[in-house]
């Protein structure tokens, strides 16, 4: 979160929308990710998981 609003601050503004957020997820998190040995050998990486998450979880909305 902290990346996020470092994120937003840098846009000019005082308040993180989820675009921060998703913007700085994949080098924040994507070399946390443990894969099976499985998994590396297919060729997949923290990345391609984060990008899979990313795309496929809604942002939630506020009403």
């Amino acid at each position: 979160f902290k990346t996020g609003r470092a994120a937003a601050a840098i846009d000019g503004r005082d308040y993180v929308i989820p675009d921060d957020i998703k913007g700085v997820a994949l080098q924040v998190v994507s070399h946390r990710i443990v894969l099976k040995p499985e998994a590396k050998i297919r060729g997949i990486t923290g990345m391609h998981i984060m990008r899979k998450i990313l795309n496929e979880v809604p942002v939630p909305v506020i009403q």
